[in-house]
């Protein structure tokens, strides 16, 4: 009894070191690493900054910013567009206030003729109250609900488009005003009334957006009942030709109205300018609104190149002649996370020159040393502007 009480002792401490030793030997496997990595980076004696191209993103032509579908830090793809400007030119300007000239013609036009086909519309009702059937005086009541249908869909597309011109001529001078009362120069109540002019053509433009739809729908279903109702109506030309030249003039204010509203997305199009982004890279800076007007060579925003891969560090005059092109190097983060990575330094300052302050041992007391580059493997995620150790291998 004793001794199978002391096989199974036996046994059990057997499997007892089985569990504890792999991990003992792991812990002092992961200990040892760690010391040695410290101590690698304790014998760091030079110090450097990641160095990353900053890309300055700008237009080629003065011109209005109307969008930037970026974020601050976001990133971004070589070609991804960052910013959308209008270009200002003359000669738009000069044809939009044509276009204006054209829509208020269109506007006048449609009154005219909604003026003449109430009359119209109301001789032809009596004219069928006593020649006509039942079935051809509701013809003309379809036919009359498609006129008036098309009329109501004429204006409301040409108070839209005058609207949508206002509001981007207000534009402008809302981004002038803005800068102006940030300067003390005018009060806030003129920007605060421009603002609002704004929304509420922003608004306007909403609603007769909406109303135009629900017309357009209406006008269908209009031209639906006359088409069918019309294989079984009778028709009475004498009557249905005053109307006939009515519906050629409407057709003609339409065409018309086709035709600026064509222009006018053209010069839209031409006037959308967008802005890419030169390299893969992160958003850090964004110098403007969308609103402001923005000129040639004025950056709009910033962006970090990604994954740098150059450091430059600078060596004291201790050991500024032990640098040399081609010297293989030890790049070296002490964390988090902590991680080493090969380099090679491509070049060597020829001067000794004053450190940046963030390499400084003492904040008040300026340090010089001889610049030099390094380019690392590419195997480290380096951050721009990141403190680094460099060790001579």
């Amino acid at each position: 009894m004793v001794k199978k009480r002391r096989a199974v002792n036996s046994t059990s401490k057997i499997s007892y070191l089985h569990q504890v030793v792999p991990i003992v030997v792991w812990i002092a496997t992961g200990g040892l690493v760690a010391g040695l990595f410290y101590n690698r980076a304790s014998q760091v004696a030079v110090f450097g900054i990641v160095q990353g191209r900053v890309f300055e993103v700008g237009t080629t032509c003065p011109g209005r910013i109307v969008s930037i579908p970026v974020a601050l830090y976001q990133d971004v793809k070589e070609g991804q567009t960052v910013a959308v400007v209008n270009i200002l030119r003359d000669d738009h300007s000069a044809t939009e206030a044509q276009l204006r000239s054209q829509l208020e013609t269109i506007s006048a036009e449609i009154q005219h003729l909604a003026a003449q086909l109430v009359p119209t519309q109301e001789q032809i009702l009596a004219e069928a109250s006593r020649t006509e059937t039942t079935r051809a005086e509701n013809l003309r009541r379809f036919a009359a609900d498609v006129d008036n249908a098309r009329l109501q869909v004429l204006q409301l597309r040409a108070q839209i488009e005058t609207d949508r011109m206002a509001a981007q001529a207000l534009e402008p001078e809302i981004s002038l005003t803005t800068k102006l009362v940030e300067a003390n120069a005018i009060a806030a109540i003129e920007l605060e009334r421009l603002r609002l002019q704004h929304k509420a053509l922003v608004t306007k433009i909403e609603e007769n957006s909406a109303l135009l739809e629900q017309a357009q729908q209406n006008l269908q279903a209009a031209q639906q009942r006359l088409d069918s109702f019309a294989a079984m109506t009778l028709e009475h030309p004498t009557v249905d030709h005053a109307v006939e030249v009515i519906r050629k003039q409407i057709a003609v204010q339409e065409r018309l109205m086709d035709e600026v509203s064509a222009q006018l997305e053209g010069i839209r199009r031409q006037q959308a300018f967008e802005i890419k982004a030169p390299a893969d890279g992160v958003v850090v800076q964004i110098a403007m609104d969308v609103g402001d007007t923005v000129d040639v060579n004025l950056p709009i925003l910033k962006i970090a190149q990604a994954k740098p891969t150059d450091v430059i560090g600078y060596a004291d005059e201790a050991i500024a002649g032990q640098i040399h092109q081609g010297m293989q190097v030890e790049v070296i983060r002490r964390g988090p996370p902590p991680a080493i990575c090969q380099g090679q330094v491509v070049s060597v300052g020829p001067v000794i020159e004053q450190m940046p302050v963030q390499l400084w041992r003492n904040r008040n007391v300026p340090q010089w040393g001889r610049p030099f580059v390094v380019r690392t493997s590419g195997q480290m995620d380096l951050l721009v502007g990141e403190r680094v150790g460099i060790k001579r291998l």
